[in-house]
This record gives C-alpha cells, structure tokens and sequence, in this order.
C-alpha cells in the first residue's frame, strides 16, 4: 500500500498539461528558445510568403508555411497530417475565402470544428484562428460574414486574429486590383501581415 501510494504521488509530481498556456510561450523566450509556427491556409498566405511572417517576427521564431492555394477548410481536414508532421508551439489557421465559394456554411462550420479537434488530438500547439478578409467580391460577403460569425464564437477557446474588415477600402483607395477580387495588392498583405504580427507578438 505504502508502495503504491508513493507511485501516486510522483504521478501528480511529475504531471503536466499537454495544452501549452500563454506563460508557457513567454518562458521559451526566456529560455531563448525558439517560438515554431505552422501556417495552415490558402492562396492568401501561400502568395505573400506567409504574410512575411518571418522577416516580422524575427529571430525567436520559425514561421513554417503550408497554405496551398484553392484549398478550402474540408480539403485541409483530409490533408492536415502534413502539418502535424512538423512540431509547432502555435498553429494558425488562414482560411475562409475559397470556402464561402465552395462551401455552405454549414459545411464550413461542421468541417472547422472537425478540423480542429482533430488537431488538438494530435498537437500540443496552441491553436490560433483569422476570420476571412471580406474580399472585394460583395457576393461573398454574406457567407463570410456568417463563417467569421462562427470563428468568433470560438473565442472563449482559442485566440481568435481579427481580419474581416481590414481591407475594406479606405479614403477611396482599394486594395484589390480591378482584374482579381481575392488577392490584394502587396499593400494589402503587408497590412494583413502586420495585424498578424501584432496578434502573435501580443501572446507573448
């Protein structure tokens, strides 16, 4: 009895969470360790070389990109291993546009919490979500809206990055080119990157 009792108590000595908190990610610093991010996204992330993450986050951090342009939130669920295959400390997932095209948002909704615990099955990593940029076609706005909704109703679990309105025209000046209603100028990443950056930082 004695024996087992001493078993139990280095048990709960020696046991810790799988799930990473913000603290945990302020003592890598300290411990000048570096912070691994893997992107999970779509053609927004895959043009911009991840937003130039990795140049704005510098040195304490590995920004790993493996946004495939077209893909949509379902396609990620049955391909996401090769992300989990990489250790991260924070998974962002980028994803939205290419799903109010070819999703519902039923659809989107049921897949992205499959998506999600699947993931938190498999990975320690803190999971980071961006609600989709509105895009300068108005008739997705709508599902958009609806699908952003939804990511922000997931915020008592997890970090939620703000990009709906971002690039919504300002002062008359667009950031879209009149051919492609998706991808934005340079100016635009820069602008997305940076509200990414600020987010990512600010979990430190």
């Amino acid at each position: 009895m004695k024996h087992f009792l001493l078993l139990f108590c280095l048990f709960l000595s020696c046991y810790t969470s799988k799930k990473p908190t913000i603290p945990d990610y302020l003592a890598l610093l300290h411990e000048g360790k570096t912070i691994r991010v893997n992107i999970l996204g779509d053609s927004l992330s895959q043009r911009s070389r991840a937003f130039g993450l990795q140049d704005k986050l510098g040195s304490s951090y590995l920004v790993f990109d493996y946004s495939v342009e077209g893909r949509n939130v379902r396609d990620w669920f049955f391909d996401v291993n090769v992300v989990l295959q990489s250790r991260a400390d924070i998974i962002l997932i980028e994803l939205g546009t290419n799903d109010a095209m070819s999703l519902s948002s039923e659809e989107y909704k049921y897949y992205i919490l499959e998506l999600i615990q699947y993931i938190q099955k498999r990975s320690s990593a803190k999971l980071v979500l961006s609600t989709a940029p509105l895009s300068n076609m108005q008739s997705l706005w709508d599902v958009i809206r609806t699908n952003n909704s939804f990511i922000r109703s997931l915020r008592t679990d997890h970090t939620i990055i703000e990009l709906e309105n971002v690039l919504i025209d300002k002062e008359g000046f667009s950031f879209y080119p009149l051919d492609d209603p998706i991808h934005p100028y340079p100016a635009g990443y820069e602008v997305l990157g940076e509200v990414l950056r600020k987010e990512l930082l600010s979990l430190r």
